[in-house]
């Protein structure tokens, strides 16, 4: 009758005692072999078994996961507030809880403006204490030193996972261009790229609109003619080398 499932309760103190070991490292054998000596009871004689304090890491490391998860998100909320290059996104399943999350620091996304030509993207899996896939997304340096420019958490292997993770990768490379742009707007906003050579500029200002026009005829014929001079050259240079190969 004690190994039902209505038999075999848990006290606070021993939950207490339980979690306490399990902070120290020690496994379900370990912990089980633990309270039985405290307890000076013959092995398999606890009010629980062995498969009860499993159940109860599980329901403290999913509680503990929720929360870390909530942490981490509140984390990358405050680090974009205080740095707009912070990249980060996220999605959450349909019982509110978090499903995949991306994040890229703001060294991490400078890197990635620089060096991003080449990315490199592979997971680990299940090696962190959450049981969960981690993604990076790795680059070399022009020292030759692979660097890091961002990393994700999955809950699994999935192509939808793979999916959302590389959409994100290609919006923040659309981020990337749109900044790149804005910068090139601002640093030459105010100016205008010159289709005209310095020399046509000075003359524009100096002669007559007539005088201006006969200018610019003369010198797009004078281009010509040098481009056609600098061609003969060439091909006299070509020839004479061939016949000084032939009669050597």
């Amino acid at each position: 009758m004690r190994f039902l499932p209505t038999h075999r309760i848990i006290s606070a103190e021993d939950c207490e005692r339980i979690l306490l070991l399990k902070e120290g490292g020690f496994s379900v054998k370990q912990v089980t072999r633990v309270l039985e000596l405290e307890k000076n009871v013959k092995h398999g004689y606890l009010l629980f078994l062995e498969k009860d304090i499993h159940n109860l890491f599980i329901k403290v490391r999913n509680k503990d996961a929720e929360n870390d998860a909530m942490a981490l998100l509140k984390h990358c909320e405050d680090a974009k507030k205080d740095d707009a290059k912070f990249k980060y996104s996220y999605t959450m399943d349909n019982e509110g809880k978090l499903q995949h999350i991306f994040w890229s620091p703001s060294p991490c996304f400078d890197w990635y403006t620089k060096y991003g030509d080449v990315v490199v993207f592979d997971t680990t899996y299940k090696v962190n204490a959450y049981e969960m896939p981690f993604g990076v997304f790795v680059g070399i340096n022009n020292h030759g030193k692979t660097i890091i420019f961002g990393c994700a958490l999955l809950r699994n292997e999935t192509n939808a996972a793979f999916s959302w993770l590389m959409k994100v990768d290609l919006a923040i490379e659309d981020i990337q261009r749109k900044e790149e742009c804005d910068t090139m707007l601002v640093k030459y906003r105010g100016s205008s790229l010159k289709p005209i050579s310095p020399l046509q500029e000075q003359a524009h200002g100096v002669l007559t609109e007539f005088a201006f026009e006969k200018f610019q005829e003369e010198f797009e014929r004078s281009n010509i003619q040098y481009s056609i001079v600098q061609e003969n050259e060439f091909i006299g240079r070509y020839v004479d080398t061939k016949l000084k190969g032939n009669f050597s």
